[in-house]
Order: structure tokens, then sequence, then C-alpha cells
């Protein structure tokens, strides 16, 4: 997802 996303559904980001 993005840098600073919510839950990171896509991809795992710093988040998800």
């Amino acid at each position: 997802n993005f840098p600073l996303d919510l839950a990171g559904v896509e991809a795992p980001s710093i988040n998800g």
C-alpha cells in the first residue's frame, strides 16, 4: 500500500 497505509490490504506497507 502507500507509505502510511491504514491496514495494508493490497500489500504489506508500514502499517499493514
